[in-house]
């Protein structure tokens, strides 16, 4: 009879052991999943958190420096004295003798209402310019008749990327008679000069780009005020372009994944942008998952000894009740 029994009594704790052991696997599994979600959600948020606040200090930052400028400027033309204004000789002498630099001012100029250039504080290279008539920023100067930032462009000089600054003055009755403009050197000048040497993490990087995606600033210089990347080849620099801000996870113009973040700097119609690789960005991540699963496997291990324990002492009864 005892026979019979060790069979029936190991099948039944097996059986119970293994019920166990399944609840106690499918609870670590849920708990391992759960602090998964909870850690990436974590590291993401934090990584949001940490880029938005770098964009936001350095369009902050960009939109100041500009703004400081263009009131240098500003002060520079309301600075011509008004018997001045048809004495081209006198304007050239009042502009040779600003200071150059000026502040992060580089080359400035006065220009006459039909865009010829009367001097420079700076002497002009061979081959330079001798009219801006053309030009749109001269032109929103002539119709506005206050302060304009033009588009960014390459200098003819330097060979990289500048904006330039122009300030009309007007005579008493209102109307502009000479025109100051002064050009900025962005990878030289103020906090665009370090946007390109700026860097998150190993990889991670900043950019600055105008709404229409030209890209102004960027750690590649071959990149800088070329052809905007076609629609659709980044959906999220899209939305930026669009007046978009925040911090969203997605794929660049490269194809590389990574966390994006993106705030507007309004008064240039720019935005600026962090990069942050994706598999860079969730490295903790990937250690907290390798930690996750040794607990959780190491867990089940030991679920399991202990379902077979608690199983045998399940069915002791069982089996004393059935040897009664």
């Amino acid at each position: 009879m005892e026979g019979e029994r060790c069979p029936v009594k190991s099948s039944i704790r097996t059986k119970l052991a293994l019920a166990l052991a399944a609840c106690m696997a499918l609870i670590a599994a849920a708990a391992a999943l759960l602090s998964w979600t909870f850690a990436r959600e974590d590291i993401r948020a934090d990584v949001a958190r940490h880029q938005f606040t770098l964009v936001t200090e350095v369009a902050k930052k960009a939109e100041n420096d500009v703004a400081t400028a263009l009131k240098t400027v500003a002060g520079i033309a309301d600075a011509i004295p008004a018997t001045a204004l048809d004495k081209p000789a006198e304007i050239e002498l009042f502009i040779r003798h600003l200071p150059s630099p000026l502040g992060w001012i580089g080359r400035c100029a006065a220009l006459a209402p039909d865009g010829r250039i009367l001097a420079h504080n700076i002497a002009a290279p061979a081959g330079a310019v001798t009219s801006v008539a053309g030009r749109e920023y001269f032109q929103k100067v002539l119709a506005d008749k206050k302060p304009v930032v033009s588009a960014p462009l390459i200098s003819g000089v330097s060979g990289t990327p500048v904006i330039t600054l122009s300030a009309p003055r007007l005579d008493a009755d209102g109307q502009v008679r000479i025109v100051v403009t002064c050009g900025l050197v962005l990878t030289q000048q103020g906090v665009f000069g370090h946007v390109r040497e700026m860097k998150i993490g190993n990889s991670g990087y900043l950019y600055v780009a105008t709404r229409d995606r030209k890209i102004v600033l960027h750690p590649d210089a071959r990149r800088m005020l070329g052809d905007s990347p076609p629609r659709g080849a980044n959906p999220l620099a899209d939305r930026a372009g669009d007046g978009f801000e925040g911090t969203e996870e997605g794929a660049n113009s490269q194809g590389l994944r990574a966390m994006m973040s993106f705030k507007q700097i309004p008064s240039l119609g720019w935005f600026v942008a962090a990069v942050y690789p994706v598999e860079e960005a969730y490295q903790p991540l990937q250690r907290a998952r390798q930690r996750i699963l040794a607990v959780t496997i190491g867990a089940m291990i030991l679920g399991g000894i202990l379902a077979w324990f608690l199983a045998g002492l399940l069915v002791a009864p069982i089996v004393r009740l059935t040897q009664h």
